[in-house]
């Protein structure tokens, strides 16, 4: 098993910082999402309008329901997305409280990301994107149009989670989607991010898939689903070589092919639901700590019992291999 492995990867990136890396060779443009259609509109607004009822009702059902699997998480459990985004949205609008004036840092983010977009129609004053990637380039190229696009002034940094080129007690807000995976030194990246924040500011955390639940490393699962935790359970030389099959993932498409690059390069924070949660505990009060349950997890831990049986005899909890992502709303301490 990959585990000892992992464990290496995980101490040496948590005492490094996260590498940048340059302009891609072809600028981003700055494409309009693609229109929904009128149905999907309806769907959207209904499932939207449902959200406050409905997704309390299904994380009571969960609860129920899983609880006694996983003991040792402590928040609460939804199985799937619907509704549970758009109610963690609520929650988190809802914390922040009136947007005037307000200045938000989303890190991992372009110009051209949903995240940024759903923050152009928003009342705030300044509106700081980041990433490692150096979109500085296509940022550059997009700017007049970006102006008529955004209420907020807008800005880029090519930059780190890990060190932030902000000044202390400078931000309102922040807000992350699918990038905590990613980040290495998660101790630094908490610490950096409640410096930031001025003391109460609100942060909120989206992030999956968990590197130890089903697919976790976003490619493994190609393969099928009796193959989704391939990248725990083989050998470090057998995983390399199903990685790198090129005839294999040629097959799978250009998507997940590309997905690959996350694996290839290790760029992974390797942490269990728990450790995330341990990260910013010195920083912050937990608002809400939601963990989903990755469904093709349950399947897998039903139909393969015995590969299950060895995961668990390895040290992972059942948290770790059934929850395939978190949401994190947190408040900086005064």
């Amino acid at each position: 098993m990959r585990l000892a492995h992992i464990e290496s990867e995980k101490l040496h990136r948590g005492r490094t910082s996260q590498p940048l890396f340059p302009a891609p060779s072809v600028p981003l443009s700055l494409a309009s999402p693609v229109e929904a259609t009128t149905a999907q509109r309806l769907k959207r607004r209904l499932m939207d309008s449902l959200a406050p009822v409905a997704c309390p009702l299904k994380l009571k059902f969960t609860q129920v329901r899983y609880r006694e699997l996983l003991p040792e998480w402590s928040g609460p459990l939804t199985v799937g997305y619907r509704f549970s985004n758009a109610w963690i949205q609520r929650q988190f609008l809802k914390t922040v409280g009136n947007l005037s004036g307000k200045r938000v840092l989303l890190p991992g983010a372009n110009h051209n990301s949903t995240e940024v977009r759903d923050w152009f129609s928003r009342p705030i004053a300044q509106l700081d994107v980041l990433d490692i990637m150096d979109w500085g380039p296509s940022f550059s190229l997009a700017q007049e149009k970006l102006r008529e696009m955004c209420q907020a002034e807008l800005s880029f940094h090519h930059a780190t989670l890990d060190a932030l080129p902000l000044p202390d007690a400078s931000v309102d807000v922040v807000e992350t989607r699918a990038v905590l995976e990613h980040v290495g030194n998660m101790a630094a990246t908490a610490a950096e991010t409640a410096r930031v924040l001025k003391p109460g500011g609100v942060a909120l955390h989206g992030f999956g898939p968990l590197f130890f639940t089903h697919g976790g490393d976003h490619c493994i699962g190609a393969y099928g689903a009796e193959h989704g935790f391939d990248h725990l359970l083989l050998e470090e030389q057998d995983y390399r070589r199903k990685l790198l099959d090129e005839a294999a993932f040629d097959g799978f498409g250009r998507a997940t092919s590309d997905a690959r690059y996350w694996a290839i390069n290790g760029i992974f924070s390797y942490l269990r639901p728990r450790e995330y949660l341990a990260a910013f505990a010195p920083h912050f009060e937990v608002i809400l700590a939601i963990g989903t349950i990755n469904d093709d997890a349950l399947a897998y831990r039903s139909q393969h019992p015995d590969r299950w049986g060895t995961l668990r005899t390895a040290g992972l909890a059942e948290s770790d291999l059934l929850i395939g992502s978190m949401a994190l709303l947190l408040r900086k301490r005064r």
